[in-house]
């Protein structure tokens, strides 16, 4: 049996059997194109159908996964989805040598160059049968603009993202969804970002949608980093609760740079402390463990993100959401000086902190931290905070030092 050749007459009995209301006798041919799973045009007495078969030979257990392809669509036609309908699965090589699948055979215009060189001219008539039908110049754009977006051509789609106009609302739903295409998260946000505040409500339930794809719901939350309102803090502020570190940790970041435009802006102590208790509560290996996908651009502001150090992704998280509620210039010089390896700066730090935060955030930080009870008489808060911020200079050379002995010690091992 060569690569091209299907056994009719072992497939006859076959089909009768398992296609639903087939009836022969029949003819099979060969489409001229696709992609590798060579597929052909049943011709039979009760209509056309669809054969689509491994290729024959040695596979790969993973390769030319019909039967995948088969079971998504046998999943999507009941739901309304615009598939072929599935008729049945042969998963016994026996039948004519390889897996196949039979479904309808569905007419329409067939494109066999992925290159599209036929669309233009489609557009062309879509076009004009607008212009027949008398829709308005504005929805006429805005239909061409979805059908650029959903294009996955990245250059129309890009054309359509930085376009001088803004996304209107109608295209909203179909920007959202590339967020999640690496090649065009970036073009998607800016889009986004155009007309966060206008569309908080509609980000806000994308984000909390626990069925929108994970790389969505990080990604939007960095969106509203542009917001300035009480609704975006109020939606950030619920995305704290997803079941994703990296959502919650954009979200954090978010809500410190709305909350450093517009002071205004109110965030509950109570509730944003029992976040952070939550935040820690976990064993030493998931808080050493926390990494994030995506990285942080040049232009992004990161809270408790610096070139000196290098943190763990739980503790600047958990810093970030202390900023939200404490003072922010020595919560982030503390940050800096839990990072040195001078005692007495890092102990200033520490004994900051132990005075600042509820006993019980305290507590449940301390081990993480690697922090003991601190030694000595107990002093004000006025004077930690004050001798706290007298040590910024030392804890910046401290820690610039720690990088270039870093440094040359990477060098070094260099071979």
């Amino acid at each position: 049996m060569t690569d091209q050749a299907v056994d009719e007459v072992a497939l006859a009995p076959w089909l009768e059997a398992n296609v639903d209301g087939f009836r022969g006798p029949f003819t099979l041919e060969k489409f001229s194109w696709g992609q590798s799973n060579p597929t052909y045009r049943i011709a039979a007495a009760s209509g056309d159908y669809v054969l689509r078969r491994k290729p024959f030979g040695q596979l790969l257990p993973s390769a030319h996964a019909v039967d995948r392809e088969y079971r998504l669509i046998a999943a999507l036609h009941p739901l309304g989805f615009p598939v072929a309908r599935p008729y049945a699965l042969c998963a016994d090589t026996d039948v004519i040598g390889a897996i196949f699948y039979v479904m309808e055979l569905v007419s329409g215009r067939a494109y066999t160059n992925g290159a599209l060189p036929e669309f233009d001219a489609v557009m062309g008539d879509f076009k004009a049968s607008l212009d027949k039908l008398a829709i308005p110049n504005r929805e006429q754009k805005e239909l061409l603009a979805i059908i650029e977006l959903r294009s996955r051509d990245r250059a129309r789609i890009v054309r359509v993202l930085h376009a001088d106009d803004e996304i209107s609302g109608s295209l909203v739903p179909h920007v959202i969804p590339l967020l999640a295409w690496d090649a065009l998260t970036d073009d998607a946000a800016h889009a986004l970002r155009r007309v966060a505040e206008d569309r908080v409500g509609e980000f806000t339930d994308t984000l909390l949608d626990q069925h929108q794809p994970f790389a969505i719901r990080r990604r939007l939350a960095r969106v509203f980093s542009v917001c300035r309102s009480q609704r975006a803090v109020d939606g950030l502020m619920l995305g704290l609760d997803d079941m994703r570190f990296e959502v919650r940790y954009q979200c954090a970041r978010s809500l410190a740079t709305i909350t450093d435009a517009n002071a205004d802006l109110r965030i509950e102590t109570n509730h944003t402390f029992n976040i952070v208790q939550r935040e820690a509560t976990v064993s030493r290996h998931v808080w050493d463990g926390r990494q994030l996908l995506d990285r942080v651009e040049r232009d992004e502001r990161e809270p408790f993100g610096d070139e000196l150090i290098t943190t763990n992704q739980s503790l600047a998280h958990v810093f970030t959401l202390l900023s939200l509620i404490l003072p922010r210039q020595p919560l982030r010089i503390a940050f800096r000086g839990l990072h040195t390896n001078d005692d007495r700066l890092r102990g200033t730090a520490l004994e900051y902190l132990e005075l600042i935060l509820p006993a019980h955030i305290h507590e449940r930080l301390s081990p993480l931290l690697d922090a003991g009870r601190t030694n000595g008489p107990v002093r004000s808060r006025e004077t930690v905070l004050a001798e706290l911020l007298v040590s910024n200079d030392s804890i910046v050379s401290n820690l610039a030092e720690l990088k270039r002995g870093a440094s040359t010690s990477a060098q070094a091992a260099t071979p």
